[in-house]
């Protein structure tokens, strides 16, 4: 499983993850991808 977008902006690496976190947004959307599927996480 890898993170690949949180709140529609696409990342590459845990730095870029924690600065979009940083602005602490009220709801935070995980893009994630398990094997050949995409899922997406809502989180408040």
């Amino acid at each position: 499983e890898d993170i690949i977008g949180v709140t529609r902006d696409r990342i590459s690496s845990i730095a870029e993850m924690r600065k979009v976190m940083a602005a602490k947004p009220s709801i935070i959307a995980l893009q994630v991808v398990r094997g050949n599927e995409n899922i997406y996480l809502l989180l408040r």
